[in-house]
């Protein structure tokens, strides 16, 4: 069984030493990262061999599970992010199968934005309860709310992906991490 939702790792400091980083280093620019990610990239499917590597992919803005699995059907996903737009919690889910194993993850992702809403309701802060309401409303929906996946393909592959132009980001990760030995941070898509 695949575990529950868990949220996006905070600041990269805050990683463990032996720990990989997939995603925009502590004071980079977002198109200094986008330009050096799409360097790894080309790099990466110009190799003469082409074992399977992971990679974070990055949409242009939220996607639903079904438009986010539309684009990548081709390729193992291994991990999908989501919040609900704009200030919704970030979080992550593993998967096994996408689509069943993202609204399971929205499911049990909307039960706790409930469980919120109603202690907020209780303690009286009707700001916070009406926000958690609304972010389970809309993941019991099935929103727009994907904004990245970590999948494991052929550098070739995912080259071909991020040509495409209905991703923003592909980033891979060096030779040899595996999905263990990183951290995954996508930029969400308000981040410019």
């Amino acid at each position: 069984m695949v575990s529950g939702p868990v949220a996006v790792p905070g600041p990269v400091e805050e990683m463990p030493a032996d720990a990989v980083l997939l995603g925009p280093p502590p004071q980079e620019t977002v198109e200094g990262y986008l330009r050096a990610a799409r360097m790894r990239l080309t790099a990466s499917a110009q190799a003469p061999e082409q074992p399977d590597t992971y990679a974070i992919v990055g949409f242009p803005g939220y996607r639903t599970p079904e438009q986010a699995f539309g684009l990548l059907q081709d390729l193992r996903t291994v991990r999908v992010f989501f919040r609900v737009p704009p200030d919704g919690t970030a979080l992550s889910a593993d998967v096994r199968d996408p689509l069943a194993d993202v609204r399971t993850a929205f499911a049990r992702a909307a039960d706790a934005a409930a469980a919120r809403a109603d202690a907020a309701g209780a303690a009286g802060d009707a700001g916070a309860r009406a926000l958690a309401a609304d972010e389970a409303a809309a993941l019991g929906d099935s929103c727009a709310c994907l904004y990245g996946a970590v999948v494991v393909a052929a550098a070739r592959q995912l080259l071909a992906l991020a040509d495409t132009g209905s991703v923003r980001l592909v980033d891979v990760a060096p030779p040899g991490v595996s999905g263990p030995s990183a951290v995954f941070v996508p930029l969400r898509p308000e981040q410019r």
